[in-house]
Formats: structure tokens, sequence, C-alpha cells
């Protein structure tokens, strides 16, 4: 036994002979305590925030998987403005910085979007169930996961852009 369990089941024996004192040894007293609930619940509320984690990461990948497809779709739609573009002088860097800034946007517009329909479901279920918190650092981390997850996976789609070469984007058709 650590430290601290020793400690909490001293605690506990002396809440338990205090509400004995006060509520009669055969009475049930009317507050209760149980060390092992109080164990059960948090490993319940880890194995909660894990699922949650999960779940956020597999929804993190499946969005940023669309991200990607969206930017390869782009990328093949414009081959020939590419071409152009990099006939024109753009080097490789100016053509990865357009196709990364792009699916930033679409990240970011993702994310407060998301951040919007939560919130206002959010809204919903909170009208006469529980009250609800507002906090900002929230909309900062999932403004930062947003443009986080788009500019990781447009890195690809982008890199191959930015490697056409002029003449072989010109004559894509």
């Amino acid at each position: 036994m650590t430290g601290k369990e020793s400690l909490a089941n001293s605690a506990a024996a002396q809440t338990i002979s205090f509400l004995r004192s006060q509520f009669g040894k055969e009475e049930k007293p009317k507050i209760k305590f149980f060390r092992d609930d109080v164990r059960e619940n948090t490993k319940a509320a880890y194995q909660d925030l894990k699922n949650m984690l999960l779940l956020g990461f597999i929804a993190m990948i499946a969005g940023g998987i669309g991200i990607m497809n969206v930017t390869l779709a782009v990328i093949y739609s414009r081959t020939k403005e590419i071409g152009i573009r990099r006939a024109l002088g753009a080097t490789r860097k100016d053509i990865l910085f357009q196709f990364l800034i792009e699916a930033m946007l679409l990240g970011l517009c993702g994310s407060i979007a998301g951040m919007f329909l939560g919130y206002c479901v959010l809204l919903y279920i909170a009208q006469n169930v529980f009250q609800m918190t507002f906090s900002w650092w929230v909309v900062v981390l999932s403004i930062f996961i947003g443009l986080s997850t788009s500019f990781l996976f447009a890195l690809y789609p982008a890199w191959q852009a930015a490697k056409l070469k002029p003449v072989d984007a010109l004559k894509y058709e």
C-alpha cells in the first residue's frame, strides 16, 4: 500500500467513525462516503476522456483526408493554371504557398463552421438541462487544430503541384 492509499484509508475510517457517531451504528447515514466509488468514477472519467480523444483524433484524420482530397482535386483541375504561372516566373515556393494557404483557409472555415454548429447544438441542449460556460481557449485551440490539420494534410498535394514542370503542366488536358 502506498502512502496515498494509507492516507485515504485512514481518512475513510475517520469519516465513517464520525458518521457512525453522529447517526448511530445501525442507521444508515444520510451522507454516504465510498472510497471505491470515487476510484471507479475516476477510472470511468479517465476512460471517457480517452474515448473522446480517440474520437477527436479519428475526426481530425477524416477531416484531413477530406482536405487532402479537395486539394488534390483543385490541383488537378488547375494544372494548366499552374503551368501558366510557372511559365510567367512563379517559383515552386509560390505554388506551394498558394495551395497551402488555400487549404488552410478551408480548414479555418471548417473549424469556425464546426464551432458555430457545436455552439448552437449546446445552446439548444443546455436551455433547461445544465449551466453552460464559454472558454476562449477552446476557440483558439479549435482554430489551431483546424489550421494545423489542413496544413499537414495539404503538404503532399501542394508539394506535388510545386514540382510540376511548366511544359508538362501546359500540355495537361
